[in-house]
Formats: structure tokens, sequence, C-alpha cells
């Protein structure tokens, strides 16, 4: 019996310029692609739907919806890919106008929640 011991994660986010809503048909667009992207690079995703919460500018709580598109790999495909899941972050938050988009990674030393800016990934 085999085992894919590392996980990689995105969230993501049903706004867009941080805190502006966006219909559910196009934040269904935006998992759908994820799902592909990451199915093309990992063979497949699990993908859960949640709410996630942060602190406003004003100091509120702010809700949003959020999928979780999740992927599991062996350690080779892990390493080869992890550069360019990051790079992928941050092109996803230029994109949908957000600060960071969030990235968990499970390997069998623990798990890491990453926030990727907008800068990630960019060629100078």
């Amino acid at each position: 019996m085999g085992f894919l011991g590392y996980a990689i994660k995105f969230l993501v986010p049903s706004t867009q310029n941080v805190s502006r809503r966006i219909s559910p048909a196009r934040f269904n667009q935006r998992v759908r692609m994820q799902q592909r992207v990451m199915t093309n690079v990992y063979g497949g995703t699990t993908t859960t739907h949640g709410t996630g919460t942060y602190t406003g500018k004003r100091g509120g709580l702010v809700k949003e919806r959020v999928a979780m598109v999740e992927s599991f790999a062996d350690r080779k495909t892990f390493q080869k890919e992890r550069r360019t899941a990051f790079e992928a972050a941050g092109v996803m938050a230029r994109a949908y106008g957000q600060e960071s988009i969030g990235v968990e990674t499970s390997t069998p030393r623990g798990r890491k929640l990453y926030f990727v800016g907008q800068k990630a990934g960019m060629r100078r």
C-alpha cells in the first residue's frame, strides 16, 4: 500500500479587491479553474466550502465564503511543483485584487499556512 504524505491547499476567495463580493457563478468559475490547474499538476483535488473570517481595517469581523481546494502528492512532485504553486498564488492575488491568497502545506514535518502576496512570482 502506498500513500501520499504531502498536501497543498489553496483558499479561493469569493471577493474581488479585498472585500467586494462576487457572484456565485463567478466564485464557482474560480473554484473550477483552481481544480483544473491542480488536477493537471497533482492528479486530482478535494474541495471543501466554508466561511473564512478576518479582522477588517476598522477592527470588525469580516466574513466571506471560501473554497479550499486541496491536492495530495508524493515528496518528489511536491518539491518540484512547490515554487510554481506559490507563484500561481501570487498571480491569483493580483487577478482577484487580494492582498494575499492563503496556501496551506502539509508535510511529514507538519502544517504551515502561508499568505502569498501579489508580488510573489513576479519577474524583475
